[in-house]
């Protein structure tokens, strides 16, 4: 492999190699200086900082066999090396071995230049796309006022194509949910919208670049492994941190984010930088409303004469779609609840459903209806559509769907309605003194309130904390916490997670829409003062006083309280020291929506391996997150030697 760039008797370069040495070589003019240093983008920053050409900077965790960086001055490499020796100290989960070969790897002055065409496999077999010429979209867009998609979407793409800041620029400013391929010479760039509705992946190996929709297609799957700090982080969230899956070299484009491949080069840009930055000032029920009602005029035009199915529970965020359906002049709309025949959800849902003139339909979960499903071979395609080596695949909707397609109460036609992400909007999860607490702390609450309980080591927590704090407070201290907080709430549980269960539909070919996903409420939201966002206490007050009130469905509402910061949290600490037989006694088993079959019947899949019971025994997310976990790993055969 060719080394970027001119090199003189003054010049040098810098050799990454993951996970295994590179032998010693004796090299005329220079011994061999060796540092270890796990942290990549503690690696970037360094570069930045120190006199390396920027175009070649290394994105995190972005390796193939080997990665040169041009060094311009070889005392740049000694400053270098003296930095990554310090930090040592900060090993994570893996060691890279980073060397200075004054001549090249081979102990030979290289060439002056050298250009290699970009190999390039462009999978895109998953969603539905419209391709002309080089460009390729999915989903849809509004720009202007005018909702675009298909070929409309590929025109309006190919104005912005001069150049990839003209791209990155108007891919970023889009609102709607959408992927966007294109393929230029020697490069690729790619754009997903803020809701990561429709996830795309990247990976260099020894096939080139591969960029598509499905990872489990990439030849890159064949050298990989599994990070142990990614395992983890996938163990306790259900999802992969960051940029990263479960495979160390394939990376997804993140929520809102535009991306520039060329070579082993990566250049990003996010729209999410600006939308979390965003400020508004103090508002008024009656002007949020209007706000909502304003944007979910845009979403009832597209949906025009076509069947609507909601997914009506008793809390608020459904309840306020099927105010505005009602509002707009929807009348094919189907609500429909499922889970355990008890589900408390059901009588709720049923009373709003009759007020407001839809036709309501439980659809019961019980032994017989999750009885062998794992031997279906459709489901095990389905887990694979809906995790894609990033998300755990929720299966609350599975059965749900398959039954209201079969009794011919929805078809391809349809379109469903879910309420995400309403509870990042109302702020529901924030706590008291968010804003001014330390960067650890926050990432100590994040894992404690959002964790699926997966038990975990005093080590491996720390681990886990590293990569919270690596991905969303890697910059300067926040004057307001609340933002790092929000951005990973946002990114890793309501994007990678909650959303991505709708995945469910698409797999069957129906479609969803998300208009609480829409960009302007997802930066309107988040931007008010703090004191209208604790407890949810705006949110609420404008959809009960705006909404609820108005169609007369005020009634059996849940109460919403400001999370705990201490004594719940110490009040779990210590039931985690408890046997298993004592914490099934302390924490009732509610199973609204059947998991405790369902997850039953996931284990009985893999009787060779033995499942961890979590910190909460009811905690059945940790059950399904270890078996698609299992799944991958049987599937993938990720090569031992990958894990770092």
């Amino acid at each position: 492999m060719g080394i970027l760039g001119p090199f003189g008797p003054d010049h040098g370069s810098l050799a990454l190699c993951r996970l295994h040495r590179i032998p010693a070589v004796n090299h005329p003019g220079g011994a061999r200086k060796t540092a270890y240093f796990d942290d990549i983008q503690y690696y970037t920053a360094c570069c930045k900082g120190h006199g390396f050409d920027s175009r070649w900077t290394l994105a995190e965790g972005y390796i193939v066999d080997h990665w040169f960086i041009q060094c311009h001055r070889v005392s740049v490499f000694h400053r270098i090396n003296a930095l990554f020796l310090q930090a040592g100290t900060r090993t994570m989960d893996s060691v890279i071995p980073f060397c200075y070969y004054p001549y090249g790897i081979d102990g030979r002055s290289p060439p002056a230049t050298e250009t290699l065409a970009m190999k390039k496999n462009i999978i895109t077999h998953k969603y539905n796309w419209t391709e002309q010429g080089k460009l390729r979209c999915s989903g849809f867009a509004w720009q202007d006022g005018r909702c675009v998609s298909e070929g409309d979407f590929c025109e309006a793409m190919e104005q912005h194509c001069q150049d990839f800041d003209s791209f990155s620029q108007w891919a970023t400013q889009l609102n709607g949910p959408f992927s966007i391929i294109v393929e230029q010479e020697n490069e690729i760039w790619m754009a997903t919208s803020h809701t990561w509705a429709y996830p795309l992946f990247y990976a260099h190996g020894s096939e080139g670049c591969e960029v598509g929709d499905v990872p489990e297609l990439f030849a890159a799957l064949k050298e990989s492994g599994i990070r142990i700090a990614d395992e983890l982080y996938f163990l306790s969230f259900g999802v992969a941190p960051g940029n990263h899956t479960l495979c160390d070299r394939i990376k997804t484009v993140m929520p809102g984010e535009t991306i520039r491949l060329r070579d082993k080069e990566i250049q990003s840009v996010n729209a999410l930088d600006s939308i979390f930055q965003t400020r508004f000032p103090e508002s008024e029920p009656e002007v949020t409303a209007q706000r909502i009602r304003e944007t979910f005029q845009r979403y009832s035009d597209k949906i025009g004469k076509r069947k609507v199915l909601l997914p009506l529970t008793s809390g608020y965020d459904s309840r306020l779609l099927a105010c505005l359906l009602k509002e707009s002049g929807h009348t094919d709309v189907l609500c429909a609840t499922w889970g355990n025949p008890g589900n408390s959800e059901q009588e709720a849902a049923r009373r709003v459903a009759g007020q407001l003139g839809y036709p309501y339909r439980f659809i019961p979960y019980t032994s017989e209806t999750v009885a062998g499903f794992t031997k279906d071979p459709e489901f095990e395609k389905f887990a694979m559509y809906i995790g894609h080596l990033t998300s755990m695949p929720y299966l609350q909707e599975y059965f749900a769907i398959r039954q209201l397609l079969n009794e011919g109460l929805i078809d391809k036609n349809t379109i469903v309605l879910p309420g995400h992400p309403g509870d990042f909007l109302r702020g529901s999860h924030l706590t008291q003194g968010l804003s001014s607490e330390e960067n650890k702390l926050v990432a100590e609450r994040i894992l404690d309130r959002f964790g699926a309980d997966y038990p975990l080591s005093s080590r491996e927590k720390q681990m886990v904390y590293n990569k919270i704090l690596e991905y969303h407070f890697t910059e300067k201290p926040s004057a307001d916490n609340r933002v790092n907080f929000d951005r990973w709430d946002y990114i890793e549980r309501q994007c990678k997670l909650v959303s991505n269960s709708s995945m469910a539909w698409s797999f069957f070919g129906v479609e969803t829409l998300h208009p609480l996903f829409d960009r302007e409420l997802v930066s309107f939201f988040p931007g008010l003062p703090v004191e209208q966002r604790l407890g949810s206490v705006h949110y609420l007050d404008t959809l009960v006083n705006q909404f609820f009130q108005k169609h007369g469905v005020d009634f059996m509402l849940r109460k919403e309280n400001i999370p705990s910061n201490g004594r719940k949290n110490l009040k779990r600490r210590l039931v985690s020291l408890l046997p298993d037989f004592l914490k099934k006694w302390v924490y009732q088993d509610a199973n609204p929506i059947g998991y405790r079959e369902i997850t039953a019947e996931l284990m009985r899949s893999f009787p060779e391996y033995r499942f961890k019971t979590p910190a909460r025994p009811y905690a059945y997310n940790s059950y399904l997150i270890q078996w698609y976990l299992q799944l991958m790993k049987n599937m993938c055969r990720f090569s031992e030697d990958g894990r770092g």
